[in-house]
């Protein structure tokens, strides 16, 4: 597990919370007083929302890049951008789902998530794919700012086999994921500062110029990188994105 987090809607109206474009695997639990139901989401590669009606809280937990293997036999690619009911891939998963939704905190969430993992999955006895997490290490430690050929020089491997694991096992190519990382540390330095400017935190993120930057949005966001400044704003409301759960 990276990380989890939960929303709740305590408002009077329909909550749409936009997730961003992710190379892991996630779970969301979506839960009232009175219904629960759960989903599995693959990596995904563009700007998605998850509904919350009124009185409804989600529950999420995310999976560290490649351990797809851990869920099912097919490649991962099979799951990129695509959500599936949990019971696809977990046992006992109505009881799963009624644990989180009992759930009285979210720090309870997490134990009954971890404590299941251990009781009903094979968990305990995972084990990483070790030339994965070396790549996904200087990934992250490069901000994404960082070349295929370069990442597969590092753990002593070619391009090609390197991209058919991250596709296998990641569901998107080595490259790509760069692009993710990339987007993501930006994004938080544009949504963090609101520079008037961009074209110097372009530069500091590995884009050529702001018009490479906003066509790198574009791609993953729907949006520009400009737009993001003003994200609250009616301007960039992603009543049009798809919803994940």
């Amino acid at each position: 597990l990276i990380d989890a987090y939960e929303i709740t809607n305590n408002g009077p109206t329909d909550l749409y919370y936009p997730i961003l474009p992710n190379p892991c695997v996630c779970l969301y639990f979506k839960f009232s007083r009175s219904f629960a139901c759960s989903t599995l989401c693959g990596a995904t590669t563009s700007l998605g929302k998850l509904h919350i009606p009124p009185k409804f809280t989600v529950f999420c937990v995310r999976f560290r890049p490649g351990v797809s293997d851990f869920f099912t036999s097919s490649p991962s690619k099979d799951l990129t951008n695509t959500t599936f009911p949990i019971e696809n891939f977990f046992p006992y998963s109505t009881k799963l789902t009624s644990d989180i939704q009992h759930g009285e905190s979210f720090h309870e969430r997490n134990l009954r998530i971890r404590q299941y993992l251990k009781t009903y999955t094979s968990a305990l006895m995972y084990e990483p794919h070790e030339l994965l997490g070396q790549c996904v290490e200087m990934i992250h430690q490069k901000r994404g700012i960082v070349r295929v050929s370069e990442i597969a020089s590092a753990v002593g491997c070619s391009d090609r086999y390197l991209s058919r694991v991250f596709q296998v096992r990641v569901g998107v190519s080595p490259k790509l994921y760069c692009e993710i990382i990339q987007m993501q540390f930006s994004l938080q330095e544009i949504l963090t500062t609101r520079p008037k400017s961009l074209a110097k935190t372009a530069i500091t993120y590995g884009y050529f110029d702001q018009p490479h930057m906003n066509r790198a949005y574009q791609k993953f966001l729907g949006r520009t990188a400009s737009d993001m400044r003003f994200f609250d704003d009616v301007s960039c409301s992603i009543n049009s994105i798809s919803v994940i759960l």
